[in-house]
């Protein structure tokens, strides 16, 4: 039997909510999951799922990620760098990243792809449960892993992955590269880095790569 993978746990909750009821409950945990017990776990891609649990390991639900279609995002159920999770500055919503394409539709290694055939993509659910693909580019991480994401909640996203380090989405505007010269991308571009309370680009790297989020 192919068991799926665990790729890493956040505490996600409490997330900030407005009117509507509330699909993560205050005090759960939320596993990112990578395939199922019908999928082989494959560098080509697998399907991801959000699980809700208890903190004594009951399952409450979970959010698939769509694996085909226009806001498709998977990742490698081989590869240990990626599958980052991270809750949100502002608590509304669960940050990730990965590739943008159909499942099958890759032979062989997801990383290995050129951003133009796979672009990688960012990604939160929300407080409710509800999915969103916020961007796709073909210029970061070419060739190579997208390991995670964060956010701030207020459409600025950081992510970290091989070769580049850091990027700073401020969707739809093209991603920034802060790994390197970060004082000359704060100059031109405004990088709002008091909002996310990090010291440096170093630092956002450091997080999004985390094995575990503790938020």
């Amino acid at each position: 039997m192919n068991k799926p993978l665990f790729a890493l746990v956040t505490l996600a909750v409490p997330l900030a909510v407005g009117a509507q009821s509330l699909f993560f409950a205050p005090g759960n945990l939320a596993v990112l999951r990578v395939g199922d017990s019908s999928q082989g776990l494959t560098n080509s891609g697998n399907t991801v799922y959000i699980d809700q649990f208890t903190p004594g390991g009951t399952l409450v639900n979970t959010v698939a990620i769509p694996d085909s279609g226009s806001s498709d995002l998977l990742i490698s159920g081989t590869a240990g760098s990626e599958g980052g999770l991270a809750r949100s500055l502002d608590r509304s919503a669960l940050a990730r990243a990965g590739y943008h394409a159909d499942r099958r539709a890759v032979s062989g290694s997801l990383a290995n792809q050129t951003g133009a055939a796979v672009p990688r993509g960012i990604a939160t659910v929300n407080s409710q449960g509800s999915y969103t693909l916020f961007q796709t580019r073909t210029t970061v991480y070419s060739g190579n892993n997208i390991h995670g994401a964060a956010s701030d909640g207020t459409n600025d996203f950081w992510t970290a992955g091989t070769p580049n380090g850091t990027y700073w989405f401020n969707p739809p505007l093209a991603p920034v590269d802060v790994a390197d010269g970060f004082d000359a991308a704060f100059a031109t571009v405004g990088f709002p880095l008091a909002a996310v309370s990090l010291t440096s680009a170093q630092a956002c790297r450091e997080i999004c790569a985390a094995t575990a989020w503790v938020a």
